[in-house]
């Protein structure tokens, strides 16, 4: 089922998944803009915390974007639920891979970029640039494993 739903990805999903990251670092840039420079582990959960609940969001629109269901967010629940009952191994699995890659994408430059203690911890005030840079990687981690776990869960609950 995996490599499956690997072979499945089409280019306009991978553009609208790419729209999709786009869209969401936005906000996920500004989110950590004004904590910069803030050396308080409290504020960073909080940013991480806001910036995960709007991946799920956005992760789960695009499940119910990329297979048809409208409205998209409510349609992507319905999908991942029907997915976890009739192949939870198979979701467990995609999202464990998804997120292997994610990290892979995303950790590596990020930790070039900004340093060890910044990518886990506060920011402690990184050249704009080099926060920018990092987020770029984010965003072609999220369009790649975000298109196909989408993909993934739709074919999931169709089988």
């Amino acid at each position: 089922m995996l490599l499956t739903a690997l072979r499945a990805v089409r280019p306009r999903q991978l553009a609208v998944g790419l729209l999709a990251a786009l869209l969401l670092a936005v906000p996920d840039l500004l989110r950590q803009l004004p904590v910069r420079a803030d050396p308080s582990r409290l504020h960073a959960l909080v940013v991480d915390v806001v910036g995960v609940l709007s991946a799920t969001a956005v992760q789960l629109a695009l499940v119910g974007l990329l297979n048809g269901r409208r409205p998209a967010l409510r349609g992507g629940v319905a999908l991942l639920l029907a997915a976890l009952r009739r192949r939870p191994a198979a979701v467990l699995a995609g999202l464990v891979l998804s997120g292997l890659v994610s990290a892979l994408l995303t950790l590596v430059p990020s930790v070039a970029l900004l340093g060890y203690g910044q990518v886990l911890g506060p920011l402690q005030d990184p050249p704009l640039r080099d926060l920018v840079l990092a987020q770029a990687s984010d965003v072609v981690a999220t369009a790649l494993t975000a298109t196909y776990f989408a993909v993934l869960v739709g074919r999931c609950a169709r089988d």
